[in-house]
């Protein structure tokens, strides 16, 4: 696989490893677009008791959201141990079916995200976390391809 992406100009390889090319970078860019996602990053939980966790910022999805069982389903289901949802609505962070307004509960997290995050009305965060950072980043994706699914369905 990694060959046919290279032969394809989409990434370099070397000795120390595989670096995305400009090419590479920009389908990448153009597919995470599809999904509304504006940033992707490594997060630090401990605070809440997880070690390896990534946060994607997903653009305009709050009101699409159905029950969050599935989706943290879905996160498993990519290796992850679980998902965290929240959903910024009017100023306040949201985890649906748990806290109206997290900032109540933990209001130094709070600040940090709003600090790392440039959000808007109806954003979502979803946060994957994973004994492996990897495993983490993948249930963070997956739970936004499910999400985009949800969308498509809705439209």
């Amino acid at each position: 696989m990694l060959t046919d992406l290279e032969r394809q100009g989409i990434i370099s390889a070397s000795r120390k490893g595989c670096k995305l090319t400009r090419k590479g970078e920009n389908l990448l860019i153009k597919s995470l677009d599809g999904y509304n996602i504006v940033k992707v990053e490594q997060v630090d939980l401990r605070p809440l008791g997880l070690n390896n966790s990534f946060c994607v910022h997903v653009r305009d999805r709050a009101e699409m959201i159905r029950p969050v069982a599935q989706y943290r389903d879905a996160a498993v289901r990519a290796g992850a141990l679980g998902a965290i949802i929240l959903t910024y609505m009017d100023g306040i962070l949201v985890v649906p079916e748990v806290y109206h307004d997290l900032s109540l509960e933990y209001p130094k997290l709070v600040d940090k995200i709003l600090q790392s995050f440039d959000l808007l009305n109806n954003d979502v965060l979803i946060w994957g976390f994973a004994e492996d950072e990897w495993k983490a980043l993948e249930g963070a994706l997956a739970v936004t391809i499910e999400m985009a699914k949800d969308t498509k369905h809705d439209i």
